[in-house]
């Protein structure tokens, strides 16, 4: 599908080669201070600008902020990440007009745990002792509930949430978010003047073609504004039941299976109630493909309306994910068993509009998405009281993508578990069932990226080294952050409606077939 907003990585491609050059070190000094006195940039996209210019740049055009993510969008799917079955065309597109961040790490496996830090930038552990709990032993999940109850009632001493910093800055703000999790449920409406949650299929169209098309309607008319727009997709997330006309270009031409990937269906595997073929499980990653598929589509529509309306030219586009997706890499299904690559490596690109001074590049340096609300805070000069976060800017490296680093290790957790990752190792974490000593595993991720050999008993000194920094990271024994207790004050419908979509335990039907 050709698209306006791709025409734009032709153009960034040709300034790519200009860089090649090095034109810019050649303009004279004379004439690259008098630009800087008038307030303007020198044109060429070489230009090697400070990181407060990327801001001034944006807000001299009076940009505006799309951040969309696509719920449990592994990166190992993408193609613009290695991928080769064509499910990502308009990512992959729109990752060679911008940044893609190569190596990114949620802060969790499953939805409760990851939005909540990319939202605030704070680890869950940080948002848990906010909510009055140290985070040792089994008060992490206590603290994050507090903090979810002080969202839904509006408390001003709350964590400070993107939405808020954005509107408190002047922006119109709106969220569209197909993910009962991710709305009034839990807060995450807090911010917003304009919230659209649940999406629900309607009009003789699915729930993500409604939530795409009600977010373009509301940025189009807010044209003349600045605007915050949050989009939340629920695919590829299951059920993995995209059209069926997407649903057959992805099936494998041979299978002769039953299964159809539905919650109940889902949920029996991820439960272990359901065993898999080798056949099974190929249907199962190509209906999930499917799915990824057709939530690009839906992001180069959205795209290609914003380009022709001329909102897309001054609008900074963020495309992620909340978590990853497993099949059975390590013998799990779905999400929020496990903190292995699968489930917590995610797609972060971030596309600037034509006129900001920067060239499209790679970015090797691991980073996580509690980074995310630092960048956008650096970014559009919004205040975040307090102003410390535990995420970094990535505007040094959006300046120069080989930038030194200052971080040294990115953790994630999940039920207990917890995951301390760097350049190279990758340490995981696990409390003792019943007592007794944690099982801890490291992995080298450069030699070996499938996590299948565990060098826990041949590098001691390293494990140790992350044992450490693990201790001084949680002051304690992780907890467990579940939806349940978070659940316990939420209506009856809204219990239902995260049933459906296999949270709260999840249908416990048997599974369907055809």
């Amino acid at each position: 599908m050709r698209s306006r907003f791709n025409s734009r990585a032709k153009s960034a491609a040709l300034r790519m080669r200009a860089c090649r050059a090095d034109v810019a070190p050649r303009v004279p000094r004379a004439i690259r201070l008098a630009a800087l006195l008038l307030g303007t940039f020198l044109p060429s996209a070489c230009t090697r600008s400070s990181p407060n210019d990327l801001a001034l740049a944006l807000s001299r055009m009076q940009a505006s902020c799309l951040v969309i993510v696509l719920d449990a969008g592994g990166a190992a799917h993408v193609g613009s990440y290695g991928y080769t079955r064509g499910t990502t065309p308009n990512l992959d597109r729109l990752a060679a007009e911008g940044f893609l961040f190569e190596r990114v790490y949620s802060q969790g496996s499953s939805t409760a745990i990851s939005a909540p830090s990319y939202l605030t930038g704070l680890y869950p552990r940080s948002l848990a002792r906010w909510g009055g709990e140290d985070g040792r032993a089994g008060a992490l999940d206590a603290g994050m509930v507090a903090t979810f109850e002080a969202w839904r009632r509006r408390d001003p001493q709350s964590p400070l949430l993107l939405a808020e910093a954005f509107r408190a800055r002047g922006f119109r703000t709106a969220g569209f978010s197909e993910n009962g999790v991710m709305g009034s449920t839990f807060g995450f409406d807090f911010g917003f003047e304009h919230f659209v949650e649940g999406g629900g299929p309607g009009e003789g169209v699915t729930g993500s073609e409604k939530v795409a098309r009600l977010a373009r309607e509301w940025m189009s008319a807010k044209h003349d504004s600045r605007f915050f727009a949050y989009l939340h997709f629920l695919r590829p997330h299951g059920p993995y039941t995209p059209p069926e006309d997407v649903a057959r270009r992805f099936r494998p031409a041979g299978y002769q299976g039953a299964l159809i990937p539905d919650i109940r269906t889902l949920a029996a595997i991820e439960g272990k109630r359901l065993s898999l073929t080798a056949d099974d499980r190929d249907f199962l990653v190509s209906q999930y493909d499917a799915n990824l598929f057709y939530a690009d589509q839906l992001v180069g529509t959205l795209l290609d309306g914003l380009a022709q309306e001329g909102v897309l030219d001054r609008t900074l586009v963020v495309v992620t994910a909340d978590h990853g997706e497993a099949f059975g890499q390590h013998g799990e299904f779905g999400h929020n068993s496990t903190l292995y690559e699968e489930m917590v490596r995610v797609p972060l690109i971030v596309r600037f509009p034509p006129r900001a001074p920067v060239r499209p590049a790679r970015v090797a340096t691991p980073v996580a998405l509690v980074d995310l609300f630092p960048t956008l805070v650096s970014l559009f000069f919004l205040k975040a009281e307090p102003p410390r976060a535990d995420g970094l800017s990535l505007v040094p490296l959006l300046q120069d993508p080989r930038a030194p680093w200052e971080r040294g290790l990115i953790f994630a957790e999940r039920l207990g578990s917890v995951a301390a990752i760097g350049r190279e190792y990758k340490y995981i974490a696990h409390p003792p069932a019943g007592g007794g000593d944690w099982r801890e595993e490291l992995y080298n991720l450069p030699a070996d990226p499938g996590e299948q050999r565990d060098l826990s008993e041949v590098e001691r000194d390293t494990v140790q080294a992350m044992r450490r920094r693990v201790d001084a990271f949680m002051g304690g024994s992780p907890g467990n952050i579940g939806l349940e207790s978070a659940a316990g004050s939420l209506s009856e419908e809204q219990r239902r409606r995260l049933k459906s979509l296999g949270y709260l335990g999840g249908p416990e039907d048997e599974p369907a077939a055809k």
